[in-house]
């Protein structure tokens, strides 16, 4: 920037109005550089830039979500107009595992967001999310392992078994006979119930760890959220059987 002196002699040269433009072109000039000084290189490792996408993803509440990367690390950064926020970071050597290790971004709510945590890369253990403040970025909740999330602003819901999650033990046991549906914009929270010992029996008789992996297919068809899942009642002769579940949303989304 220029000392006293110089601009006492450029508003003498140029007078007061061109002094003001000139400035006000160095600010503008010098904020559009640091806006735009996103890390996304790597020199050593340059296909790198067809895997890590560094395009943000703009929430309504114009707050964006992106990723940056160089040689030693990658990090998920939440930014808007007050602060930045670096949400996740992987290591080298773990950087080409970036979006399918660790977080992803899954959807967006009235004021907060959901971040997929991928907890081993590919199979087999279920994801778990967590819900984020759209204000500041700070996480507000471990949700665990969802079976459903729904990405449709008159339905912000997610459904889960309670308690299934990759937390430490504090003593609490999965709930097995509900599935425990949460309305993500007001918190509220409500038991679907499922047969009594139906889960815990096929997890038995199957040799199955998660209950989410029996859950064969979630979906909304009509304002209904239908859920098919697999169940076994004997350990041979009758394979796999399957439940359904449907929920009317109406009662639970607004």
């Amino acid at each position: 920037m220029y000392s006293k002196k110089q601009l006492s002699e450029l508003k003498t040269h140029y007078g007061y109005s061109h002094i003001i433009k000139l400035l006000f072109t160095i600010i503008l000039i010098l904020t559009v550089k640091t806006g735009n000084s996103q890390q996304c290189n790597c020199d050593q490792n340059p296909e790198l830039k067809e895997t890590i996408s560094c395009r943000a993803l703009h929430l309504k509440n114009h707050a964006k979500i992106y990723w940056q990367y160089n040689c030693d690390s990658s990090w998920l950064v939440f930014e808007n107009r007050r602060k930045k926020e670096i949400l996740y970071s992987l290591e080298a050597g773990l950087i080409g595992y970036t979006e399918k290790l660790g977080y992803s971004y899954a959807a967006e709510y009235k004021s907060t967001f959901l971040i997929r945590n991928n907890v081993i890369s590919g199979c087999c253990d279920p994801s778990e999310f967590i819900l984020f403040d759209k204000e500041n970025g700070k996480e507000k909740i471990n949700m665990g392992r969802l079976i459903f999330y729904s990405e449709v602003s008159n339905h912000p819901i997610v459904v889960y078994f309670e308690n299934s999650n990759y937390q430490p033990f504090n003593g609490s046991k999965i709930d097995h006979n509900n599935l425990t549906l949460r309305n993500i914009n007001n918190n509220k929270i409500y038991k679907i119930k499922l047969p009594k010992g139906r889960i815990q029996t096929t997890i038995k008789l199957s040799g199955e760890m998660f209950p989410e992996h029996l859950i064969d297919q979630a979906e909304i068809i009509n304002n209904n959220l239908i859920i098919k899942y697999r169940f076994k009642t004997k350990v041979t002769g009758d394979g796999w059987l399957i439940g359904k579940i449907v929920i009317d949303l109406s009662k639970y989304s607004y």
